[in-house]
């Protein structure tokens, strides 16, 4: 009998210590495996961003080589950044593949031609609104740090044909010899300095300055043509001359900003009467008016301008009573200014 009772308890004690023992063995494997796993996972962010990364910047590589060397397989690299750009899933990836799209483009600096210029355009109103949809967080911050925005980014490579590739190209070669990109970055330091070669090169490359690019030519050209004028050593004629090319090639002379300001308003009070009557031969009205009711007259007016005031008076300028009493509250600076005052306002009225 105290056998019988033994052997059972000594085959449970046994069982007991077979099923622990396996527990164990499992739980030992089950770290090892979790281990691994840790292990591995811990690899994930170190190996696979840094492969993704070297093809993407092999990518970027061969597209831009392929555009400056106008290699066969220009078409089909440009497509391949599109393709890789819409396929990642990292961060930094999709950023690097938008800047290196952008300057392609000349959304940056860069002398792409315009045929490249014009696949750009085309694959971005493509690609992008599928990249901003599928690829929201990533995409949408890098988007915002490269392209403010759809209508801005077209605006930027917004380009032109050119009259003939021959054109295209003297205006490219001239741009790689002094190592000028196309874009509108380069437009304003050409102008500041009044480089009729570069802005003619730029123009003829393809960079757009006409009524559906203005905001974006008009607030390259203004400030620029201002500093220009600054500049003792730039002559009034070399202004002008830059003034016909951009007209030449479609800027409307006469366009004015949310503000109703003219070329003529901005430049009236900087720069000589010279380049103010040049303004108004190509266009603008003598006597257009600002948000305020202010003509550029007034401004010149105000600032003893008188060699712009003389100008804008020989093609018919003229201010009213009101404006002519606006200007005399200014402290005189010059004994003048009451004569041109009154030689400058509305016949038949007169300032008190």
């Amino acid at each position: 009998m105290r056998q019988r009772a033994i052997c059972p308890a000594l085959v449970a004690v046994l069982l007991a210590a077979l099923f622990a023992s396996g527990v164990v063995e499992r739980a030992k494997a089950q770290d090892l495996r979790v281990e691994a796993g840790n292990s591995r996972s811990r690899e994930k962010p170190r190996e696979r961003p840094e492969a993704k990364r070297v093809d993407v910047v092999t990518l970027i590589a061969r597209a831009r080589d392929a555009v400056a060397n106008n290699r066969p397989s220009v078409r089909a690299d440009i497509n391949s950044l599109f393709e890789a750009l819409l396929q990642s899933r990292d961060g930094v990836d999709q950023y690097n593949l938008m800047v290196a799209i952008g300057e392609i483009g000349n959304i940056r600096d860069g002398t792409s031609p315009v045929a490249v210029k014009n696949q750009v355009r085309r694959l971005i109103q493509v690609v992008f609104p599928h990249l901003r949809k599928n690829l929201r967080a990533n995409a949408a911050m890098a988007w915002r740090g490269v392209f403010p925005s759809q209508r801005e980014m077209e605006i930027e490579i917004g380009v032109v044909e050119p009259a003939s590739s021959a054109e295209e190209g003297a205006g490219l070669k001239v741009l790689r010899a002094r190592g000028v990109g196309v874009s509108y970055d380069s437009l304003q330091q050409a102008l500041q300095r009044a480089d009729l070669q570069i802005i003619q090169a730029l123009l003829q490359a393809g960079l757009k300055v006409d009524r559906s690019t203005i905001e974006r030519s008009f607030e390259a050209v203004w400030p620029s043509l201002r500093m220009a004028c600054f500049d003792s050593t730039i002559p009034a004629d070399w202004i002008n001359q830059a003034l016909d090319r951009l007209v030449a090639h479609g800027y409307p002379i006469d366009y004015a900003d949310r503000l109703q300001h003219t070329l003529l308003h901005q430049l009236a009070r900087d720069c000589p009467g010279a380049v103010a009557g040049h303004i108004v031969d190509l266009g603008v009205a003598v006597d257009s008016k600002d948000v305020q009711g202010v003509t550029a007259l007034e401004q010149a007016l105000s600032g003893d301008r008188f060699d712009v005031a003389d100008a804008l008076m020989e093609r018919g300028g003229r201010i009213s009573p009101a404006a002519a009493r606006r200007v005399l509250l200014f402290p005189r600076q010059d004994s003048r200014r009451a004569d041109y005052v009154r030689r400058a306002t509305v016949a038949g009225d007169s300032p008190r």
